[in-house]
């Protein structure tokens, strides 16, 4: 993920903010963040041209999150 400085949001910032792949590609907006407790798993839902997908924390490295208000 790209991000210029520190920064702290909280979760709830990130849903509706867009996410773009590392092309720029626009995967589609965050609907919602989940946990799994017993993984310790984050997984981000997207709602996109696919539908409704879910991708892990750690895979969005290289990824933008575009944030909206």
């Amino acid at each position: 993920m790209n991000v210029s400085g520190p920064i702290d949001v909280p979760i709830e910032a990130l849903i509706g903010a867009l996410l773009t792949d590392p092309e720029g590609g626009e995967m589609g907006c965050i609907i919602d963040v989940r946990f799994d407790l017993t993984n310790h798993i984050v997984v981000v839902c997207v709602d996109g041209p696919e539908g409704e997908v879910g991708l892990q924390w750690p895979s969005l490295r290289d990824y933008s999150i575009y944030l909206q208000r």
